[in-house]
Protein backbone atom coordinates (compact mmCIF):
# COMPACT_ATOMS: atom_id res chain seq x y z
CA UNK A 1 0.00 0.00 0.00
CA UNK A 2 2.79 2.47 1.10
CA UNK A 3 4.24 1.58 -2.69
CA UNK A 4 1.30 2.57 -4.58
CA UNK A 5 0.21 5.82 -2.16
CA UNK A 6 4.14 6.96 -3.19
CA UNK A 7 2.87 5.64 -6.67
CA UNK A 8 0.38 8.38 -6.32
CA UNK A 9 2.23 10.95 -5.08
CA UNK A 10 4.91 11.04 -7.84
CA UNK A 11 1.86 10.65 -10.92
CA UNK A 12 0.11 13.87 -9.02
CA UNK A 13 3.62 15.72 -8.67
CA UNK A 14 3.57 15.58 -12.81
CA UNK A 15 0.20 17.09 -12.83
CA UNK A 16 -0.33 21.09 -12.57
CA UNK A 17 -1.34 22.32 -9.34
CA UNK A 18 -4.42 24.05 -10.41
CA UNK A 19 -7.19 21.93 -10.37
CA UNK A 20 -8.47 23.77 -13.78
CA UNK A 21 -5.14 22.45 -15.73
CA UNK A 22 -5.32 19.58 -14.05
CA UNK A 23 -8.78 18.57 -15.40
CA UNK A 24 -7.06 20.21 -19.17
CA UNK A 25 -4.66 17.75 -18.96
CA UNK A 26 -6.26 14.42 -17.73
CA UNK A 27 -9.28 15.21 -19.99
CA UNK A 28 -6.60 15.16 -22.98
CA UNK A 29 -5.43 11.64 -21.56
CA UNK A 30 -8.55 10.68 -21.69
CA UNK A 31 -9.56 11.55 -24.60
CA UNK A 32 -6.51 9.96 -26.17
CA UNK A 33 -7.31 6.88 -24.45
CA UNK A 34 -10.81 6.41 -25.97
CA UNK A 35 -9.24 7.47 -29.65
CA UNK A 36 -6.73 4.23 -28.78
CA UNK A 37 -9.55 2.12 -27.52
CA UNK A 38 -11.61 2.49 -30.60
CA UNK A 39 -8.29 2.38 -32.96
CA UNK A 40 -7.83 -1.00 -31.69
CA UNK A 41 -11.39 -2.23 -31.51
CA UNK A 42 -12.59 -0.92 -34.68
CA UNK A 43 -12.09 -2.96 -37.91
CA UNK A 44 -10.92 -0.87 -40.59
CA UNK A 45 -13.67 -1.24 -43.40
CA UNK A 46 -14.10 -0.66 -47.22
CA UNK A 47 -17.05 -1.19 -49.03
CA UNK A 48 -17.84 -1.41 -52.82
CA UNK A 49 -21.32 -1.80 -54.48
CA UNK A 50 -22.71 -3.40 -57.35
CA UNK A 51 -26.49 -2.68 -58.72
CA UNK A 52 -27.58 -3.38 -62.25
CA UNK A 53 -26.49 0.09 -63.40
CA UNK A 54 -23.98 1.22 -61.96
CA UNK A 55 -20.80 0.03 -59.22
CA UNK A 56 -17.84 1.46 -57.33
CA UNK A 57 -16.68 2.57 -54.15
CA UNK A 58 -19.28 3.63 -51.81
CA UNK A 59 -19.58 4.99 -48.03
CA UNK A 60 -20.80 2.98 -45.12
CA UNK A 61 -23.78 2.54 -44.56
CA UNK A 62 -24.55 2.32 -48.08
CA UNK A 63 -27.75 4.06 -49.59
CA UNK A 64 -28.96 3.70 -53.18
CA UNK A 65 -31.76 5.05 -54.86
CA UNK A 66 -32.59 2.22 -57.19
CA UNK A 67 -36.04 0.20 -57.05
CA UNK A 68 -34.26 -3.28 -57.90
CA UNK A 69 -33.35 -6.58 -57.05
CA UNK A 70 -29.88 -8.48 -57.23
CA UNK A 71 -27.91 -5.58 -55.33
CA UNK A 72 -24.47 -6.67 -53.73
CA UNK A 73 -21.99 -5.42 -51.00
CA UNK A 74 -18.34 -6.07 -50.97
CA UNK A 75 -17.23 -5.15 -47.37
CA UNK A 76 -13.24 -6.11 -47.33
CA UNK A 77 -11.70 -5.93 -43.37
CA UNK A 78 -9.11 -6.51 -41.15
CA UNK A 79 -10.25 -9.42 -37.90
CA UNK A 80 -7.54 -10.49 -35.27
CA UNK A 81 -8.69 -11.27 -31.49
CA UNK A 82 -9.35 -7.67 -30.60
CA UNK A 83 -11.55 -7.16 -33.71
CA UNK A 84 -15.25 -8.30 -32.76
CA UNK A 85 -16.88 -10.85 -34.72
CA UNK A 86 -20.40 -10.07 -33.83
CA UNK A 87 -21.94 -7.69 -36.20
CA UNK A 88 -25.72 -5.04 -36.66
CA UNK A 89 -26.62 -5.65 -39.60
CA UNK A 90 -29.96 -3.65 -40.97
CA UNK A 91 -31.32 -4.06 -44.90
CA UNK A 92 -33.30 -1.73 -46.55
CA UNK A 93 -35.28 -3.25 -47.36
CA UNK A 94 -34.18 -7.36 -47.79
CA UNK A 95 -31.51 -9.48 -47.24
CA UNK A 96 -31.19 -12.26 -49.60
CA UNK A 97 -27.24 -14.12 -48.58
CA UNK A 98 -24.40 -13.45 -46.68
CA UNK A 99 -20.77 -14.83 -48.19
CA UNK A 100 -17.66 -14.62 -45.87
CA UNK A 101 -14.24 -15.29 -47.77
CA UNK A 102 -16.39 -17.61 -50.37
CA UNK A 103 -18.35 -19.25 -47.44
CA UNK A 104 -22.09 -19.46 -47.51
CA UNK A 105 -23.22 -18.21 -44.09
CA UNK A 106 -26.66 -19.87 -42.79
CA UNK A 107 -29.76 -17.75 -42.07
CA UNK A 108 -32.08 -20.35 -40.69
CA UNK A 109 -31.52 -18.90 -37.22
CA UNK A 110 -32.52 -15.38 -38.12
CA UNK A 111 -36.25 -15.09 -37.81
CA UNK A 112 -37.64 -13.87 -41.44
CA UNK A 113 -38.91 -10.71 -40.61
CA UNK A 114 -35.46 -9.33 -39.42
CA UNK A 115 -34.62 -9.71 -42.70
CA UNK A 116 -36.36 -7.33 -44.04
CA UNK A 117 -36.64 -4.78 -40.77
CA UNK A 118 -34.95 -1.56 -41.92
CA UNK A 119 -35.04 -0.53 -38.56
CA UNK A 120 -33.04 -2.39 -36.42
CA UNK A 121 -32.33 -5.27 -38.89
CA UNK A 122 -30.48 -8.03 -36.59
CA UNK A 123 -27.52 -9.80 -35.10
CA UNK A 124 -25.11 -12.47 -36.18
CA UNK A 125 -21.48 -14.07 -35.23
CA UNK A 126 -19.23 -14.08 -38.26
CA UNK A 127 -16.43 -15.23 -36.16
CA UNK A 128 -16.38 -19.32 -37.68
CA UNK A 129 -16.11 -17.46 -41.05
CA UNK A 130 -13.61 -15.02 -40.89
CA UNK A 131 -9.68 -15.67 -40.33
CA UNK A 132 -7.40 -13.68 -39.06
CA UNK A 133 -6.12 -10.89 -41.29
CA UNK A 134 -8.19 -9.75 -44.44
CA UNK A 135 -11.58 -11.03 -45.01
CA UNK A 136 -14.23 -10.70 -47.73
CA UNK A 137 -18.03 -10.30 -46.72
CA UNK A 138 -20.68 -10.22 -49.69
CA UNK A 139 -24.09 -9.40 -48.97
CA UNK A 140 -26.90 -9.48 -51.04
CA UNK A 141 -29.41 -7.08 -50.89
CA UNK A 142 -33.24 -6.25 -53.14
CA UNK A 143 -34.63 -3.18 -52.95
CA UNK A 144 -38.39 -3.66 -53.84
CA UNK A 145 -40.34 -1.39 -52.00
CA UNK A 146 -39.78 1.84 -53.36
CA UNK A 147 -37.79 4.65 -51.91
CA UNK A 148 -33.83 4.82 -51.27
CA UNK A 149 -32.61 1.00 -50.46
CA UNK A 150 -29.26 0.17 -48.46
CA UNK A 151 -27.47 -1.61 -45.99
CA UNK A 152 -26.10 -0.92 -42.17
CA UNK A 153 -22.80 -2.80 -41.20
CA UNK A 154 -21.70 -2.55 -37.84
CA UNK A 155 -19.05 -4.37 -35.53
CA UNK A 156 -20.69 -5.44 -32.05
CA UNK A 157 -17.81 -4.92 -29.47
CA UNK A 158 -19.56 -6.66 -26.59
CA UNK A 159 -19.43 -5.54 -22.94
CA UNK A 160 -15.43 -6.10 -22.11
CA UNK A 161 -14.84 -3.61 -25.41
CA UNK A 162 -17.29 -1.15 -24.33
CA UNK A 163 -16.28 -1.45 -20.52
CA UNK A 164 -12.06 -1.33 -21.58
CA UNK A 165 -13.63 1.82 -23.16
CA UNK A 166 -15.16 3.32 -20.17
CA UNK A 167 -12.05 2.52 -18.28
CA UNK A 168 -10.37 5.40 -20.40
CA UNK A 169 -12.51 7.84 -18.71
CA UNK A 170 -10.85 7.34 -15.16
CA UNK A 171 -8.35 10.39 -16.23
CA UNK A 172 -11.43 12.60 -17.08
CA UNK A 173 -13.58 11.44 -13.93
CA UNK A 174 -10.42 12.00 -11.68
CA UNK A 175 -9.75 15.67 -13.35
CA UNK A 176 -13.76 16.56 -13.04
CA UNK A 177 -13.74 15.83 -9.52
CA UNK A 178 -10.85 17.75 -8.26
CA UNK A 179 -12.04 20.78 -10.28
CA UNK A 180 -15.22 20.61 -8.53
CA UNK A 181 -14.25 19.49 -4.79
CA UNK A 182 -15.95 16.38 -4.43
CA UNK A 183 -14.76 13.76 -1.67
CA UNK A 184 -13.00 10.65 -2.69
CA UNK A 185 -15.62 8.53 -1.81
CA UNK A 186 -18.40 10.40 -4.31
CA UNK A 187 -15.48 10.06 -6.96
CA UNK A 188 -15.41 5.81 -6.35
CA UNK A 189 -19.79 6.27 -6.61
CA UNK A 190 -19.44 7.52 -10.12
CA UNK A 191 -16.57 5.68 -11.02
CA UNK A 192 -19.08 2.28 -9.90
CA UNK A 193 -21.88 4.01 -12.08
CA UNK A 194 -19.19 3.86 -15.27
CA UNK A 195 -19.82 0.01 -15.26
CA UNK A 196 -23.73 -0.18 -15.70
CA UNK A 197 -23.11 3.01 -18.29
CA UNK A 198 -20.66 0.15 -20.38
CA UNK A 199 -23.44 -2.45 -19.40
CA UNK A 200 -26.10 -0.06 -21.08
CA UNK A 201 -23.54 1.20 -24.05
CA UNK A 202 -23.19 -2.86 -24.97
CA UNK A 203 -26.93 -3.33 -25.48
CA UNK A 204 -27.68 -0.19 -27.40
CA UNK A 205 -25.90 0.70 -30.51
CA UNK A 206 -25.83 4.38 -31.28
CA UNK A 207 -29.12 4.59 -33.49
CA UNK A 208 -31.26 3.11 -30.51
CA UNK A 209 -33.46 4.70 -27.74
CA UNK A 210 -32.27 8.70 -29.54
CA UNK A 211 -34.02 11.20 -30.98
CA UNK A 212 -33.29 13.39 -34.76
CA UNK A 213 -30.34 11.51 -34.78
CA UNK A 214 -30.32 10.07 -37.85
CA UNK A 215 -30.26 11.82 -41.55
CA UNK A 216 -29.05 14.85 -43.28
CA UNK A 217 -30.82 17.51 -41.28
CA UNK A 218 -30.41 15.75 -37.70
CA UNK A 219 -28.20 16.29 -35.16
CA UNK A 220 -25.18 14.23 -36.89
CA UNK A 221 -26.34 16.07 -39.74
CA UNK A 222 -25.79 19.62 -38.11
CA UNK A 223 -22.49 18.43 -36.92
CA UNK A 224 -21.35 17.03 -40.42
CA UNK A 225 -22.06 19.98 -41.72
CA UNK A 226 -20.29 22.15 -39.20
CA UNK A 227 -17.21 19.88 -39.61
CA UNK A 228 -16.93 19.50 -43.44
CA UNK A 229 -18.56 23.28 -43.88
CA UNK A 230 -16.76 25.39 -41.11
CA UNK A 231 -19.93 27.13 -40.82
CA UNK A 232 -23.05 27.18 -38.93
CA UNK A 233 -26.11 26.10 -41.24
CA UNK A 234 -29.05 28.59 -41.35
CA UNK A 235 -32.17 27.58 -38.95
CA UNK A 236 -34.50 26.77 -42.27
CA UNK A 237 -31.95 24.12 -43.89
CA UNK A 238 -32.45 20.92 -41.54
CA UNK A 239 -35.31 19.95 -39.08
CA UNK A 240 -32.69 20.14 -36.24
CA UNK A 241 -30.50 22.91 -37.56
CA UNK A 242 -32.43 25.85 -35.31
CA UNK A 243 -30.74 24.61 -32.37
CA UNK A 244 -28.07 26.99 -30.92
CA UNK A 245 -24.61 25.68 -31.90
CA UNK A 246 -22.31 25.26 -28.77
CA UNK A 247 -22.81 21.29 -29.37
CA UNK A 248 -22.44 20.79 -33.15
CA UNK A 249 -19.14 22.90 -32.89
CA UNK A 250 -17.81 20.55 -30.53
CA UNK A 251 -19.07 17.53 -32.17
CA UNK A 252 -17.31 18.91 -35.51
CA UNK A 253 -14.45 18.72 -33.65
CA UNK A 254 -15.05 15.42 -32.36
CA UNK A 255 -15.84 14.12 -36.16
CA UNK A 256 -12.94 16.02 -37.81
CA UNK A 257 -10.93 13.85 -35.15
CA UNK A 258 -12.64 10.60 -36.12
CA UNK A 259 -11.88 10.98 -39.85
CA UNK A 260 -8.25 11.40 -39.21
CA UNK A 261 -7.85 8.64 -36.81
CA UNK A 262 -10.13 6.72 -38.74
CA UNK A 263 -12.47 6.07 -36.22
CA UNK A 264 -16.02 5.43 -36.49
CA UNK A 265 -18.06 9.38 -36.17
CA UNK A 266 -21.23 7.98 -34.24
CA UNK A 267 -19.34 6.04 -31.36
CA UNK A 268 -16.81 8.86 -31.06
CA UNK A 269 -19.84 11.19 -30.52
CA UNK A 270 -20.80 8.40 -28.47
CA UNK A 271 -17.79 8.92 -26.29
CA UNK A 272 -18.52 12.86 -26.48
CA UNK A 273 -21.90 12.42 -24.92
CA UNK A 274 -20.33 10.58 -22.51
CA UNK A 275 -17.66 12.79 -21.18
CA UNK A 276 -20.60 15.63 -21.40
CA UNK A 277 -22.54 13.39 -18.96
CA UNK A 278 -19.67 13.07 -16.59
CA UNK A 279 -19.09 16.50 -16.26
CA UNK A 280 -23.07 16.93 -15.44
CA UNK A 281 -22.63 13.99 -13.18
CA UNK A 282 -19.63 15.21 -11.44
CA UNK A 283 -20.81 19.33 -10.97
CA UNK A 284 -24.49 18.25 -9.90
CA UNK A 285 -22.79 16.31 -7.05
CA UNK A 286 -20.23 19.48 -6.48
CA UNK A 287 -23.47 21.31 -5.64
CA UNK A 288 -25.18 18.10 -3.69
CA UNK A 289 -21.80 18.14 -1.60
CA UNK A 290 -22.08 22.12 -1.15
CA UNK A 291 -25.96 21.68 -0.17
CA UNK A 292 -25.40 18.75 2.29
CA UNK A 293 -22.04 20.10 3.45
CA UNK A 294 -23.52 19.64 7.04
CA UNK A 295 -24.27 15.42 6.38
CA UNK A 296 -21.91 14.23 5.13
CA UNK A 297 -23.83 10.67 4.41
CA UNK A 298 -26.99 12.50 3.09
CA UNK A 299 -24.72 14.36 0.14
CA UNK A 300 -23.19 10.49 -0.67
CA UNK A 301 -26.46 8.73 -0.87
CA UNK A 302 -27.85 11.52 -3.41
CA UNK A 303 -24.57 11.19 -5.03
CA UNK A 304 -25.19 7.45 -5.62
CA UNK A 305 -28.33 8.38 -6.70
CA UNK A 306 -27.65 10.58 -9.44
CA UNK A 307 -24.85 8.14 -11.19
CA UNK A 308 -27.20 5.20 -11.43
CA UNK A 309 -30.30 7.47 -12.45
CA UNK A 310 -32.36 5.18 -14.72
CA UNK A 311 -33.20 8.16 -17.32
CA UNK A 312 -29.22 9.89 -16.74
CA UNK A 313 -28.04 6.07 -18.22
CA UNK A 314 -29.92 6.19 -20.76
CA UNK A 315 -29.39 9.43 -21.66
CA UNK A 316 -25.75 9.32 -21.30
CA UNK A 317 -24.74 7.92 -25.06
CA UNK A 318 -27.36 9.55 -26.44
CA UNK A 319 -26.36 11.39 -29.46
CA UNK A 320 -27.55 14.87 -29.36
CA UNK A 321 -27.40 18.58 -27.92
CA UNK A 322 -29.17 17.23 -24.84
CA UNK A 323 -25.46 16.38 -23.75
CA UNK A 324 -23.79 19.83 -23.93
CA UNK A 325 -26.91 21.55 -22.06
CA UNK A 326 -26.89 19.21 -18.78
CA UNK A 327 -23.25 19.83 -18.61
CA UNK A 328 -23.65 23.51 -18.69
CA UNK A 329 -26.74 22.96 -16.32
CA UNK A 330 -24.73 21.33 -14.12
CA UNK A 331 -21.99 23.89 -13.97
CA UNK A 332 -24.36 26.25 -13.90
CA UNK A 333 -25.92 24.50 -10.48
CA UNK A 334 -22.40 24.24 -9.14
CA UNK A 335 -21.85 27.87 -9.28
CA UNK A 336 -25.05 28.98 -8.16
CA UNK A 337 -25.25 27.14 -4.90
CA UNK A 338 -21.31 28.44 -4.03
CA UNK A 339 -22.21 31.63 -4.61
CA UNK A 340 -25.56 31.44 -3.06
CA UNK A 341 -23.12 30.51 0.44
CA UNK A 342 -20.51 32.93 -0.39
CA UNK A 343 -21.47 35.84 -2.40
CA UNK A 344 -18.01 35.50 -3.98
CA UNK A 345 -18.33 37.51 -7.47
CA UNK A 346 -16.02 35.22 -9.06
CA UNK A 347 -18.53 32.23 -8.56
CA UNK A 348 -20.90 35.13 -9.95
CA UNK A 349 -18.98 35.67 -12.89
CA UNK A 350 -18.82 31.60 -13.13
CA UNK A 351 -22.44 31.42 -13.11
CA UNK A 352 -23.24 34.46 -15.56
CA UNK A 353 -20.50 32.61 -17.93
CA UNK A 354 -21.96 29.04 -17.79
CA UNK A 355 -25.08 30.18 -18.03
CA UNK A 356 -24.74 31.88 -21.18
CA UNK A 357 -22.79 29.24 -22.56
CA UNK A 358 -26.08 26.95 -21.94
CA UNK A 359 -27.96 28.95 -23.66
CA UNK A 360 -25.69 28.35 -26.41
CA UNK A 361 -26.33 24.52 -26.26
CA UNK A 362 -29.70 24.35 -25.73
CA UNK A 363 -32.63 27.40 -25.36
CA UNK A 364 -34.08 25.93 -22.45
CA UNK A 365 -31.94 26.85 -20.55
CA UNK A 366 -33.43 30.30 -19.97
CA UNK A 367 -35.37 28.63 -17.00
CA UNK A 368 -32.04 27.57 -15.10
CA UNK A 369 -30.63 31.14 -16.14
CA UNK A 370 -33.71 32.72 -15.03
CA UNK A 371 -33.67 30.96 -11.54
CA UNK A 372 -29.91 32.13 -10.79
CA UNK A 373 -31.61 36.04 -12.09
CA UNK A 374 -34.11 35.67 -9.61
CA UNK A 375 -31.28 34.84 -6.68
CA UNK A 376 -29.55 38.22 -7.84
CA UNK A 377 -32.15 40.10 -8.07
CA UNK A 378 -33.19 38.86 -4.38
CA UNK A 379 -30.08 39.19 -2.70
CA UNK A 380 -29.97 42.55 -4.10
CA UNK A 381 -33.36 43.48 -2.88
CA UNK A 382 -32.22 41.97 0.69
CA UNK A 383 -29.40 43.63 0.78
CA UNK A 384 -29.74 46.98 -0.45
CA UNK A 385 -25.68 47.59 -1.19
CA UNK A 386 -23.73 48.86 -3.76
CA UNK A 387 -21.91 45.12 -4.41
CA UNK A 388 -24.92 44.04 -4.72
CA UNK A 389 -26.34 45.95 -7.80
CA UNK A 390 -23.06 45.79 -9.70
CA UNK A 391 -23.43 41.74 -9.24
CA UNK A 392 -26.98 42.11 -10.48
CA UNK A 393 -25.99 44.14 -13.48
CA UNK A 394 -22.80 41.48 -13.99
CA UNK A 395 -24.98 38.69 -14.05
CA UNK A 396 -27.47 40.11 -16.38
CA UNK A 397 -25.43 41.66 -18.77
CA UNK A 398 -23.13 38.39 -19.20
CA UNK A 399 -26.58 36.36 -19.25
CA UNK A 400 -28.13 38.13 -21.62
CA UNK A 401 -25.95 38.38 -24.12
CA UNK A 402 -25.57 34.37 -24.09
CA UNK A 403 -29.35 34.83 -24.21
CA UNK A 404 -29.74 37.03 -27.63
CA UNK A 405 -26.42 35.26 -29.35
CA UNK A 406 -28.93 31.86 -28.16
CA UNK A 407 -31.91 33.81 -30.21
CA UNK A 408 -31.33 36.58 -32.27
CA UNK A 409 -30.90 33.74 -35.41
CA UNK A 410 -34.09 32.39 -34.55
CA UNK A 411 -35.80 35.69 -34.39
CA UNK A 412 -34.60 36.79 -37.61
CA UNK A 413 -35.61 34.37 -39.37
CA UNK A 414 -38.99 34.15 -37.86
CA UNK A 415 -39.38 37.90 -38.57
CA UNK A 416 -38.71 37.32 -42.24
CA UNK A 417 -41.23 34.45 -42.18
CA UNK A 418 -38.77 31.89 -42.81
CA UNK A 419 -39.60 29.40 -40.00
CA UNK A 420 -42.90 29.34 -38.31
CA UNK A 421 -41.95 29.69 -34.78
CA UNK A 422 -39.26 31.64 -32.93
CA UNK A 423 -38.77 29.53 -30.10
CA UNK A 424 -39.05 25.50 -31.72
CA UNK A 425 -38.60 26.18 -35.42
CA UNK A 426 -39.64 22.65 -36.24
CA UNK A 427 -42.65 22.95 -33.85
CA UNK A 428 -45.38 23.44 -36.40
CA UNK A 429 -44.61 20.63 -37.98
CA UNK A 430 -44.71 17.96 -35.34
CA UNK A 431 -46.65 15.07 -36.05
CA UNK A 432 -50.30 16.09 -35.11
CA UNK A 433 -50.52 12.05 -33.52
CA UNK A 434 -48.43 13.80 -30.67
CA UNK A 435 -51.04 16.62 -29.92
CA UNK A 436 -52.28 16.75 -26.40
CA UNK A 437 -55.21 18.09 -24.55
CA UNK A 438 -54.17 21.27 -22.59
CA UNK A 439 -56.53 21.85 -19.80
CA UNK A 440 -57.26 21.68 -16.27
CA UNK A 441 -57.90 17.92 -16.07
CA UNK A 442 -54.68 17.54 -18.05
CA UNK A 443 -52.15 19.28 -15.14
CA UNK A 444 -54.38 17.81 -12.16
CA UNK A 445 -54.18 15.55 -10.26
CA UNK A 446 -51.45 13.04 -11.56
CA UNK A 447 -53.42 9.72 -13.22
CA UNK A 448 -51.91 7.76 -10.24
CA UNK A 449 -53.15 4.38 -10.99
CA UNK A 450 -52.34 4.78 -14.91
CA UNK A 451 -48.77 5.71 -13.51
CA UNK A 452 -48.27 2.61 -11.51
CA UNK A 453 -49.72 0.39 -13.90
CA UNK A 454 -47.29 1.64 -16.65
CA UNK A 455 -43.82 0.80 -16.91
CA UNK A 456 -43.17 2.93 -19.69
CA UNK A 457 -44.85 6.10 -21.33
CA UNK A 458 -45.48 6.62 -24.91
CA UNK A 459 -45.34 9.61 -26.86
CA UNK A 460 -48.13 8.19 -29.61
CA UNK A 461 -50.49 6.32 -26.93
CA UNK A 462 -52.87 7.58 -24.72
CA UNK A 463 -53.38 4.64 -22.35
CA UNK A 464 -49.97 5.06 -21.44
CA UNK A 465 -50.75 8.41 -19.46
CA UNK A 466 -48.93 10.88 -21.44
CA UNK A 467 -52.30 12.54 -21.38
CA UNK A 468 -51.18 13.81 -18.05
CA UNK A 469 -48.66 16.31 -17.41
CA UNK A 470 -47.27 15.31 -14.25
CA UNK A 471 -47.29 11.72 -15.30
CA UNK A 472 -45.44 12.33 -18.73
CA UNK A 473 -42.80 13.78 -16.13
CA UNK A 474 -42.49 11.45 -14.21
CA UNK A 475 -42.51 8.34 -16.07
CA UNK A 476 -39.86 10.05 -18.94
CA UNK A 477 -38.14 11.58 -16.02
CA UNK A 478 -37.22 7.80 -14.92
CA UNK A 479 -36.82 6.29 -18.31
CA UNK A 480 -37.17 8.51 -21.19
CA UNK A 481 -40.03 8.49 -24.03
CA UNK A 482 -38.28 5.10 -25.02
CA UNK A 483 -39.53 1.22 -24.49
CA UNK A 484 -37.52 -1.67 -22.83
CA UNK A 485 -38.32 -4.88 -24.27
CA UNK A 486 -37.78 -7.25 -21.45
CA UNK A 487 -40.10 -8.45 -18.88
CA UNK A 488 -37.64 -7.67 -15.70
CA UNK A 489 -37.62 -4.87 -16.66
CA UNK A 490 -40.88 -3.67 -17.10
CA UNK A 491 -41.21 -5.28 -13.27
CA UNK A 492 -38.36 -3.03 -12.65
CA UNK A 493 -39.42 0.28 -14.05
CA UNK A 494 -43.30 -0.34 -12.11
CA UNK A 495 -41.19 -1.19 -8.69
CA UNK A 496 -38.94 2.61 -9.71
CA UNK A 497 -41.97 4.20 -10.62
CA UNK A 498 -43.44 3.66 -7.10
CA UNK A 499 -40.49 4.07 -5.31
CA UNK A 500 -40.20 7.41 -7.22
CA UNK A 501 -44.18 8.58 -6.18
CA UNK A 502 -43.15 7.75 -2.56
CA UNK A 503 -40.21 10.41 -2.89
CA UNK A 504 -41.98 12.98 -4.46
CA UNK A 505 -44.65 12.41 -1.31
CA UNK A 506 -42.02 12.80 1.06
CA UNK A 507 -40.19 15.55 -0.68
CA UNK A 508 -43.52 17.58 -0.82
CA UNK A 509 -43.99 16.91 3.03
CA UNK A 510 -40.19 18.46 3.77
CA UNK A 511 -41.80 21.43 1.38
CA UNK A 512 -44.79 22.10 3.48
CA UNK A 513 -42.79 21.81 6.86
CA UNK A 514 -40.13 24.08 6.00
CA UNK A 515 -42.47 26.65 4.71
CA UNK A 516 -41.23 29.49 6.79
CA UNK A 517 -39.25 32.37 5.30
CA UNK A 518 -35.96 31.58 7.53
CA UNK A 519 -35.81 28.05 6.02
CA UNK A 520 -36.68 28.92 2.54
CA UNK A 521 -33.75 31.66 2.38
CA UNK A 522 -31.56 29.17 2.87
CA UNK A 523 -33.13 26.45 0.54
CA UNK A 524 -33.83 29.31 -2.03
CA UNK A 525 -31.23 28.39 -4.71
CA UNK A 526 -32.69 24.58 -5.61
CA UNK A 527 -36.12 25.55 -4.80
CA UNK A 528 -36.06 28.26 -7.65
CA UNK A 529 -34.64 26.29 -9.74
CA UNK A 530 -37.42 23.65 -9.36
CA UNK A 531 -39.83 26.18 -9.46
CA UNK A 532 -38.15 27.49 -12.59
CA UNK A 533 -37.98 24.63 -14.54
CA UNK A 534 -41.60 22.62 -14.18
CA UNK A 535 -43.10 26.70 -14.95
CA UNK A 536 -40.97 26.27 -17.78
CA UNK A 537 -42.02 22.63 -18.59
CA UNK A 538 -45.48 24.08 -18.01
CA UNK A 539 -45.55 26.90 -20.05
CA UNK A 540 -44.34 24.60 -23.03
CA UNK A 541 -46.95 22.39 -22.87
CA UNK A 542 -49.34 25.03 -23.06
CA UNK A 543 -47.80 27.53 -26.22
CA UNK A 544 -46.54 23.33 -28.03
CA UNK A 545 -49.30 21.12 -27.06
CA UNK A 546 -47.44 18.45 -28.16
CA UNK A 547 -46.44 15.17 -25.84
CA UNK A 548 -42.94 15.38 -26.43
CA UNK A 549 -43.17 18.89 -25.12
CA UNK A 550 -41.82 18.22 -21.68
CA UNK A 551 -39.90 14.57 -21.79
CA UNK A 552 -37.24 13.76 -19.84
CA UNK A 553 -34.84 15.91 -22.54
CA UNK A 554 -36.20 18.91 -20.36
CA UNK A 555 -36.62 17.39 -17.02
CA UNK A 556 -33.44 15.90 -16.47
CA UNK A 557 -31.52 18.95 -14.21
CA UNK A 558 -34.94 19.03 -12.46
CA UNK A 559 -32.73 15.54 -10.54
CA UNK A 560 -30.42 17.63 -8.70
CA UNK A 561 -32.84 19.72 -6.42
CA UNK A 562 -35.20 17.01 -6.20
CA UNK A 563 -32.17 14.74 -4.87
CA UNK A 564 -31.18 17.84 -2.82
CA UNK A 565 -35.22 17.80 -1.51
CA UNK A 566 -35.11 13.56 -1.08
CA UNK A 567 -32.15 13.78 0.81
CA UNK A 568 -33.11 16.12 3.61
CA UNK A 569 -37.18 14.79 4.06
CA UNK A 570 -35.96 11.92 6.60
CA UNK A 571 -34.39 8.40 6.82
CA UNK A 572 -37.14 6.51 4.96
CA UNK A 573 -36.66 8.98 1.80
CA UNK A 574 -33.40 8.09 2.26
CA UNK A 575 -33.58 4.81 2.49
CA UNK A 576 -35.66 4.77 -0.54
CA UNK A 577 -33.24 6.40 -2.91
CA UNK A 578 -30.73 4.01 -2.01
CA UNK A 579 -33.50 0.99 -2.88
CA UNK A 580 -33.76 2.94 -6.39
CA UNK A 581 -29.76 2.44 -7.00
CA UNK A 582 -29.53 -1.73 -7.23
CA UNK A 583 -32.78 -1.94 -9.00
CA UNK A 584 -31.73 0.55 -11.77
CA UNK A 585 -28.33 -1.63 -11.84
CA UNK A 586 -30.02 -4.78 -12.22
CA UNK A 587 -32.23 -3.14 -14.81
CA UNK A 588 -29.46 -2.36 -17.38
CA UNK A 589 -27.35 -5.36 -16.78
CA UNK A 590 -30.16 -7.42 -17.51
CA UNK A 591 -30.78 -6.17 -20.97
Amino acid sequence: MSRLAAGASKCRALLPRSALLRLCVLGLISALLVSIALKLFWPTMTAFAQTPSRSGTVELPWSFEETTAGNVLTVTTQHQWLKPSRWQIIPDDRLTYITVNGQTVPLDGIRPESLTDYTNGFEIDLGAFMKRGTNTIVIGVDNLGGGAGGLTLRPLFGAWRWSAVGLCFLPLLIGLGGAFRLRASQVILIALSLTVLCAYWAATPWQVRTHDAVGWDGHIGYVQYVARELAIPRPDAGWTYYHPPLYYILGAIAWRWAEFMGLPGPETLQALALALWLVFVVSSAGALRIALRNRPSVALVATLLLAFWPAGIVHSIRLGNDAAFYAASGIVTWYAIRWWKTRRRDMLLGMAISGALALLCKSNAIALVGGCGMLVLLNALRTRNRRAVIDLCLYSSIAGSGLAASFAVRIYYYSQGKIANWLIANGNFLNDGLRVPVNIKSFLPLDIPTFLVNPFISAWDDATGRANFWNYLLRTGLFGQVDFPGEAQKVLAIMLGAILLLLVCAGLGLLIRAAKPRRMWRHLPWSLFAVFWIAALMALRIQMPYSCSNDARYVMPLIVPALIWWGLAGRFSRLLMFCMVPLSAIFFFML
